[in-house]
């Protein structure tokens, strides 16, 4: 439930041009149908006069220097008021810890992704490999628990209902 809230089809995903919050999460190449949301954000604000929304983006790789190769971009976008947020998860960092996009979620995001589902109609777009996409949905599922103070069944109740 948490990666269908745009338009999709076969092969394809649209970013809603209405959403008021969306949350886009993904590691290495799961970039990719995020960087097409934030060129076409880029383009409507500056050619179509559309109001920026407060986007956020939580992107993972392995190292800085070697896989975080759209870092310039997103700043770019950042600068420009397409992204309200972003932050970046290295899970080969050379001398650090590994930190992977649900440490982000969990660790600094927990109650910004709450309200942003809860308050303000959010909507959270992951793109992976199934085995991150499933933790980022158990990662998701904690936060609401602990923040909503759910149990677990209702905590997989809200999720279902996104």
């Amino acid at each position: 439930p948490l990666t269908k809230h745009g338009t999709t089809s076969s092969s394809c995903i649209w970013l809603n041009q209405e959403e008021h919050t969306p949350w886009c999460i993904g590691p290495g190449t799961g970039i990719a149908p995020f960087r097409s949301f934030w060129q076409q954000r880029l383009f409507d604000l500056k050619h179509k006069g559309l109001k920026p929304c407060p986007m956020t983006l939580v992107f993972g790789c392995r190292q800085s220097k070697i896989d975080h190769i759209y870092k310039e971009e997103t700043l770019l976008a950042k600068s420009s008021g397409v992204f309200k947020e972003l932050f970046t998860a290295y899970s080969r960092e050379p001398e650090k810890p590994k930190k992977y996009v649900q440490d982000i979620l969990q660790e600094q995001l927990a109650s910004s992704v709450y309200k942003a589902l809860k308050e303000k109609g959010g909507h959270v777009y992951v793109c992976g490999d199934v085995t991150m996409a499933g933790d980022v949905l158990k990662t998701i599922q904690s936060i609401v628990r602990e923040q909503g103070k759910l149990s677990a069944e209702e905590g997989i109740a809200f999720i279902s209902k996104l």
